[in-house]
């Protein structure tokens, strides 16, 4: 049994029943098989997202200049593929300050709805400040355009600035 809650490509683990087809609207039912991770789309290129409302989009400010998104695709049945255009991208006010990719997050805007079905639908946001020390999955495409995941633990906010060790938001 699982839910899944999602922040940027986070992605937590909670009980839920999957049943039918009826719970395809609700967010957090994943599917099965090669449509586990529902609410995963694609961007032409190494670049992906998790789908959070019919039109809208969790990404990666360095994927802005992004223009194709679909979903349903890794692993389905093509007849499950949704395509759309990218209306517009909304980056962090503050991506890249002070420098490389700090504050690498954007909301994406897609010119038109999905529809959801077994290998499309919505992550759960999440409705509380998420705990450090919590097991979770996370999601996303390689530079291969490979859908992954991985279970890893939250840490603190503490944490991860001791870890960043004044990087500032840069890679390495």
């Amino acid at each position: 049994m699982s839910f899944l809650v999602v922040t940027t490509t986070l992605v937590w683990l909670l009980p839920i029943k999957i049943c039918h087809a009826e719970y395809w609207n609700k967010p957090g039912v994943p599917g099965t098989g090669t449509c586990k991770w529902r609410w995963q789309v694609g961007f032409q290129g190494a670049c992906g997202g998790t789908l959070i409302a019919p039109n809208w989009i969790i990404s990666a400010a360095h994927c802005a200049k992004k223009k194709n998104m679909n979903t349903g695709k890794v692993g389905s049945d093509p007849g499950k593929v949704q395509n759309f255009k990218v209306k517009r991208w909304i980056t962090h006010r503050k991506y890249k300050d002070p420098v490389g990719n700090a504050h690498n997050i954007a909301l994406v805007e897609i010119d038109g709805a999905v529809k959801t079905n077994e290998c499309v639908g919505f992550a759960m946001l999440p409705k509380t400040r998420v705990k450090a020390e919590k097991k979770t999955v996370v999601t996303g495409l390689a530079k291969s355009s490979t859908l992954q995941g991985a279970t890893v633990t939250t840490w603190s906010n503490d944490n991860c600035k001791k870890a960043d060790d004044g990087k500032n938001g840069q890679d390495g």
